[in-house]
């Protein structure tokens, strides 16, 4: 029997697909779902990109896609983000992320390197964790954190300091969220703009603050939805500019997307491919929110056994997809990358011996998730 379908849930598209020898549907979903849901992130990305991100996998009672799992999962990266904006561009040799791994602690002997990732499994419970009001949550995710940080950094012979640094200085924000990028003079020397960002668990807000007469001029450009470390906004921050005496703002890849503020008018004014828009669609723009493609597996199998095996091969096997296949998110057929992975990983699953409650049966389950 075969039984399953495509499914979106806001930005995270699903196949989930089970194949098992049972005339039931209900008995093999039962079966099916008596098994640890594991997740695998692909990166495409080489050794030589920046460090992206510390990616935490920690347990949850919530069932992916509800309102308390992306709350509980919001506030993790949240945290996470805001201590990777105080390495303040620090690049581990050899390593383009690290993934946090507290399912495997005391399972896993030692830290694992796959090409530049980096994976490692300190002590977590979401009992502790949930037991906490939100600064305390904050806290102890900042602690968790540093229980990977600092043990990789001695045992890769990574700059420790700077891992401790960013842990103070997360303390001493009280974790607010906010990064001011240099000061830019207008070429009448008469004022001087700054572009901001500040963040909340959801939303990425983008500011301009201008210094005009010993007098400070704050607008907001625009909202939009904060996806943490490969937020879109730090892309365009890196091109804001003077477009003349007036108007200060981002000018992102002539004219792609602008929104700018101009004095004169008092207004602020947003741009899409040289037209004037009231929201941007950055989707259309950025592929998982910066220039690198990111998929999450999340898949249940009948034997743990085979999860090295799977892990490999989703690696690799993905990685080929997003090499060759997407550029750019209009580009991305979800459908047939859904298909093609679970065409692979399935027949890798009968080769391995991921077999169900008879010799013919074979339970295998993923979705796909940018």
């Amino acid at each position: 029997m075969v039984d399953g379908g495509y499914r979106q849930e806001g930005s995270t598209w699903g196949y989930d697909l089970q194949v098992c020898s049972s005339t039931s549907p209900a008995s093999c979903c039962q079966f099916f779902m008596s098994f640890p849901l594991y997740t695998f992130t692909v990166v495409n990305e080489q050794m030589g990109a920046p460090f992206s991100d510390i990616t935490l996998y920690t347990p949850t009672p919530h069932q992916v896609g509800t309102p308390e799992y992306w709350e509980d999962t919001s506030l993790k990266n949240f945290v996470s983000d805001l201590y990777m904006q105080k390495i303040h561009g620090y690049k581990p040799p050899k390593t383009s992320r690290i993934t946090v791994q507290p399912a495997y602690h005391e399972i896993w002997n030692r830290t694992w390197k796959n090409g530049s990732i980096v994976a490692i499994a300190p002590y977590y419970s979401h009992d502790e964790y949930a037991a906490q009001d939100k600064r305390g949550k904050y806290l102890y995710i900042l602690d968790l954190i540093q229980r990977a940080t600092i043990p990789l950094s001695e045992e890769y012979g990574w700059d420790k300091s700077v891992f401790e640094n960013a842990y103070r200085e997360v303390l001493e924000s009280d974790f607010k969220f906010r990064i001011e990028y240099p000061d830019k003079q207008s070429r009448d020397k008469k004022k001087v703009g700054k572009l901001v960002i500040e963040k909340t668990e959801t939303i990425t807000s983008v500011l301009v603050n201008i210094e005009i007469n010993r007098s400070i001029i704050v607008r907001k450009l625009f909202d939009k939805k904060n996806v943490w470390w490969y937020d879109s906004a730090y892309m365009l921050a890196r091109f804001n500019k003077w477009f003349d005496t007036d108007r200060f703002g981002i000018g992102y890849r002539k004219g792609r997307i602008e929104s700018w503020y101009s004095i004169e008018r008092d207004e602020v004014a947003l741009f899409e491919n040289g037209q004037p828009v009231k929201d941007i669609e950055f989707k259309n723009h950025f592929l998982f929110g910066k220039h690198s493609s990111l998929v999450t597996v999340r898949y249940r199998v009948a034997f743990p056994a085979v999860i090295s095996y799977l892990n490999s091969s989703i690696a690799c096997f993905t990685l080929s997809l997003l090499r060759s296949n997407i550029t750019h998110i209009a580009m991305l057929n979800h459908k047939n990358i859904l298909q093609r992975i679970w065409n692979h990983l399935l027949a890798g699953c009968i080769l391995h011996g991921c077999k169900g409650p008879s010799r013919n049966s074979y339970i295998l389950c993923f979705t796909l998730q940018y």
